[in-house]
This record gives C-alpha cells, structure tokens and sequence, in this order.
C-alpha cells in the first residue's frame, strides 16, 4: 500500500498518495483501537451516545423557537465574524 502511494508521488500526483496513506492510517486505527474493542463500545459506549443524542432531540423538540433563534443567531454572527474578519475570498 505504501508502495502504491510511493508511486503516486513520483508520478506527480501527490493528492492521491495523501489519500492512500490516509486510508492506511485509519485502517491500523480501526484495527488497532476499535476492532478489539468492540464488546465494550457496542454494549456501553454506543447505547450512552444513543441516549446522549435522544436528550439532545427532546431538548430541541421542547424548544423549537430557542432552536430557531440560536441557528440565526449563528448565521448572523459567522457573517458578523466573516465580515470583521475581511478574508482575501471574492464571493460571487
């Protein structure tokens, strides 16, 4: 695999060399880190990211206009930033 993107490098095409290596890195990760640890993140992390999230949509579906407010809240204030900010971009 290493090889393959050793290759991709040579040739002139970095982006797909960053992406195999990427795509190697999290395959050791996952088998490395979750593969062996599946018991434990099935039976008592997955059910308590469940429930976290369940929380989350009650609370959000209890109060539609503070959910409302806050998402334009964020919208006026990433443009307020946006604009402060000046970036060198032309949007057009």
């Amino acid at each position: 695999m290493v090889m393959i993107a050793l290759l991709f490098y040579i040739t002139g095409s970095p982006g797909k060399g960053n992406f195999i290596i990427l795509m190697l890195l999290i395959y050791t990760l996952y088998s490395l880190l979750i593969e062996k640890n599946d018991c434990q993140v099935s039976g008592k992390t997955w059910p308590a990211v469940q429930n976290l999230y369940a929380r989350f949509l009650n609370w959000t579906l209890d109060r539609p206009y503070k959910v409302v407010g806050l998402t334009i809240a964020l919208l006026i204030g990433s443009v307020m930033l946006t604009a402060l900010r000046n970036p060198k971009v032309v949007f057009s």
